[in-house]
């Protein structure tokens, strides 16, 4: 019920840390810290096919037991891409890496837990820039080239922050994991919502040029 909830609220839901679909960690309620835990296997399919046909998003991120990759296939939903996870090491089996995307990922740029890409850029190491620039070229404007590579994908969706789009650093970043202060504190400012309509047009063009915008 609540997903269907949902549903009439948002176009798409994506099941944050879809492993525990297929396997979750359980603590008891009095243990001192996490350590003192077990495995359990998830609802599985029973819990996917009861939502079969859904627009669902599984978000797979992470480390992963072999049978969650298993359980999202045979569920038919769409993992996720992160471009900003493609470049960290070598590509062969990174999911991540643009060479390696799927039609059954969707691709981000970044996610909210991410830096933005100018941000993430900025800070990149040595290697990390050099296996980008590997695949792009010269990175004048880093965020459009990931949010065209993004579109260029043969992912199901391609999503990109408004951040991005407006090619905005690190004092834009909405989140960062295991820091609790200094979060969700970036707010868009009318000057900003007049600069992104002011580019609209490109990026339009940006879409049609993918093939994901028909007119």
């Amino acid at each position: 019920a609540r997903v269907h909830h949902d549903l009439e609220l948002f176009d798409a839901i994506r099941i944050d840390h879809f492993r525990g679909i297929h396997d979750f960690w359980s603590v008891p309620a009095g243990a001192p810290n996490a350590r003192e835990g077990r495995w359990f296997d998830g609802p599985g399919l029973a819990f996917t096919g009861a939502l079969s046909g859904l627009p669902l998003v599984a978000e797979d991120l992470g480390l992963l037991s072999p049978g969650v990759d298993v359980l999202r296939k045979a569920s038919g939903l769409p993992g996720m891409s992160v471009l900003q996870f493609g470049f960290g090491g070598p590509p062969e089996g990174n999911p991540h890496f643009p060479a390696n995307i799927t039609a059954d990922r969707v691709v981000y740029t970044g996610t909210h837990d991410n830096d933005t890409v100018v941000g993430w850029y900025a800070q990149a190491s040595t290697e990390e820039r050099a296996r980008v620039e590997a695949v792009f070229g010269t990175m004048d404007d880093p965020h459009v080239t990931l949010a065209e590579a993004a579109l260029a994908s043969p992912g199901i969706a391609a999503f990109i922050p408004v951040q991005d789009l407006l090619g905005l650093g690190a004092e834009a970043r909405f989140n960062t994991p295991g820091n609790p202060q200094g979060n969700w504190g970036w707010r868009m400012s009318d000057l900003q919502m007049t600069t992104l309509a002011a580019t609209a047009g490109a990026w339009k063009q940006r879409l049609k040029a993918a093939r994901r915008l028909s007119a």
